[in-house]
């Protein structure tokens, strides 16, 4: 159950490619617009929070100077979100 408060999960389908990658993802959202994505460390420390799309449903993440590892990103698309997991190799 959601609260007043709560936005519910994605329903639908948020792409990442490449992933995993050197250090660039690009995000697209086949039907919603995507307004933010907030990416995350291991620790869940926010390390970069992006609301710059390329268009409504397409946005590059750029984590090239981050060192390689396992990351989050918190996508917000439409009214809901939607966790995944970035590799970068």
């Amino acid at each position: 159950m959601v609260s007043l408060n709560e936005k519910p999960l994605i329903t639908t389908q948020a792409i990442i490619q490449p992933n995993p990658s050197n250090g660039v993802f690009l995000i697209r959202s086949e039907k919603e617009k995507i307004k933010q994505v907030v990416v995350m460390d291991n620790l869940a420390s926010k390390i970069s929070s992006n609301t710059n799309s390329v268009n409504d449903n397409l946005m590059t993440i750029n984590l090239s100077e981050y060192p390689k590892g396992i990351y989050f990103e918190l996508v917000e698309i439409g009214n809901f979100f939607k966790t995944e997991k970035l590799i970068q190799e």
